[in-house]
C-alpha cells in the first residue's frame, strides 16, 4: 500500500544534470528546477487510509456510512463479554466524521454521542442549508464469551448530528429501528423523521419544527398497527400524487409466514401521514411466505428501487410513479447471496448490494458487488465493482 502524502507536502527539487559548480556562461542558461507532483492517492488508497485512521480494525462491530460528497460518518463498538439483563454489554465509542473531500489530507473528527448504528439518512432539520444526520440503530448482535450470539447489546440510541451544533450528537429515541427516512410530511416545510421499528413497534413519525427539534413520536396509521403488519424494515420518500407533499412508502411486510402485503404506500397532508394502499406483489418461485425488503431508495423521483430477501435468495424490485399512483413496475432475481447481502446503498442511481456492516473498507473499490441499474423502465443487473 502506498503511504498518502500529506496536504502541503514538500515537493522534491530536481537541480537538472550535466552542469558545473561554476557560474553559467552567457551562452548557457541555468536549467529550471523540476517539480514533482506527489501523486494523487486513488479511490482504494483512500479507504484504505480511512480504516487506518479510524482505528477500528479490532472493534467487534462498526459501520462506515457516506453521508455526502467526501464525509463519512463511522460507528463502532467493543463487546466486553459481559452479559447483564440477558443484554450483552458494548462499549460504545464516540462517532467520528471523516472529511475525505482532500485525498491527501484526510481529516478525522469525534462528533461524540455514538450509537451502533444500521444506517443513516441525511435531511437539513435545522434550516440552514447545510445536510443534518440521522442515525438510526436496532441494536447489534454480539456473542457471548462461550460464543453465543443469543444476546444483544442495549437496543440502540438514534441520534441526530445537527451542523449548527458542529455535529455533537443528540438522543431523539431509540427501540429497534431498522430503517428510516426524511421528508416533509405535513407540508409545513420542515424537515421530518419517519422510523420504521421491526420485530418491536407499529412505524413512527417525529414532526420537525426547523430548529433541529421534534416533536413526541406518534404512531403511524391505524391500518399499521395490526399485529401482521408490524413488521416493516425500510422506507424512503417519494411523491406519488403530485401534490408537492412527500409520501412514504413502506418496504413489504418481513413476517415469512404471511401473504399478504405488498409495498405500503403512506399520503403525506397538511394534517400529517395517512394510510394510502399497498401494491402489487409479484410471484416468488420456491419461497414460503413474502420475502422482506431491507432497503429502498429514490431514483429521479419517478421510481423506488427496492432490495427484497428471504436470507436465501434476492431479488430487485422497481415501483413506479404513474397517474394511477405508485405501481410494481417489474422484479428481477438477483446473483448475490442472500445469506450475506444484508445491505445496499445508491450510488448514480444504481442499487448496490453488499453485507449489513461495511466492515471491509479496505475492499470498498475492489470488491465485485450486484448493481441493480434501471434502463427503459426495467431492471438490469450487472456484477463488477463500485
Amino acid at each position: 500500500m502506498r503511504t498518502l502524502l500529506p496536504f502541503g507536502a514538500i515537493a522534491l527539487l530536481l537541480a537538472g544534470c550535466g552542469g558545473s559548480s561554476e557560474s553559467a556562461s552567457p551562452e548557457t542558461q541555468p536549467t529550471p528546477p523540476v517539480v514533482v507532483t506527489p501523486p494523487t492517492p486513488t479511490p482504494q488508497e483512500v479507504m484504505t487510509a480511512i480504516h487506518d485512521k479510524t482505528n477500528v480494525a479490532n472493534d467487534s462491530y462498526s459501520r462506515f456510512d457516506i453521508v455526502g460528497d467526501g464525509i463519512m460518518l463511522v460507528y463502532s463498538a467493543t463487546n466486553t463479554n459481559q452479559v447483564v439483563n440477558n443484554l450483552v454489554v458494548a462499549d460504545i465509542h464516540h462517532t467520528l466524521m471523516v472529511d475525505y473531500t482532500d485525498p491527501s489530507n484526510i481529516k478525522v473528527t469525534d462528533i461524540g454521542l455514538g450509537t451502533v448504528a444500521r444506517g443513516t439518512a441525511v435531511g437539513d432539520f435545522d434550516s440552514d442549508g447545510v445536510p443534518d444526520y440521522y442515525a438510526y440503530s436496532h441494536g447489534h448482535e454480539f456473542n457471548d464469551a462461550n460464543g453465543s450470539s443469543d444476546y444483544w447489546a442495549v437496543e440502540g440510541d438514534n441520534v441526530v448530528y445537527l451542523s449548527t451544533s458542529q455535529y455533537q450528537g443528540k438522543r431523539v429515541g431509540g427501540g429497534y429501528t431498522h430503517g428510516a427516512c426524511i421528508g416533509d410530511f405535513n407540508g409545513d416545510g420542515f424537515a421530518d423523521i419517519f422510523d420504521v421499528n421491526v420485530y418491536k413497534n407499529s412505524p413512527l413519525v417525529r414532526y420537525g419544527d426547523g430548529n433541529g427539534n421534534f416533536q413526541s413520536p406518534q404512531d403511524a396509521p391505524l391500518e399499521l398497527r395490526e399485529p401482521v403488519e408490524q413488521f416493516f424494515a425500510s422506507c424512503t420518500v417519494i411523491d406519488t400524487n403530485d401534490d408537492a407533499i412527500n409520501d412514504v412508502v413502506l418496504g413489504r411486510n418481513s413476517d415469512y409466514f404471511q401473504s399478504l402485503n405488498g409495498h405500503t404506500v403512506l399520503l403525506g397532508n397538511s394534517n400529517g401521514i395517512e394510510y394510502g394502499y399497498q401494491t402489487d406483489i409479484p410471484s416468488y418461485d420456491g419461497v414460503n411466505g413474502i420475502p422482506g425488503t431491507l432497503k429502498m431508495f429514490n431514483v429521479n423521483d419517478r421510481y423506488v428501487i427496492a432490495f427484497v430477501t428471504d436470507y436465501r435468495h434476492v431479488w430487485a424490485e422497481l415501483l413506479e410513479v404513474t397517474n394511477n399512483g405508485l405501481v410494481l413496475a417489474d422484479s428481477l432475481p438477483l446473483s448475490a447471496d442472500g445469506e450475506s447481502a444484508h445491505d445496499a446503498e445508491l450510488i448514480n442511481g444504481e442499487m448496490v448490494i453488499m453485507s449489513a456492516n461495511a466492515t471491509e473498507l479496505p475492499i470498498y473499490y475492489t470488491q465485485p458487488l450486484s448493481h441493480v441499474k434501471i434502463v427503459d423502465g426495467k431492471l438490469v443487473e450487472e456484477v463488477r465493482t463500485r
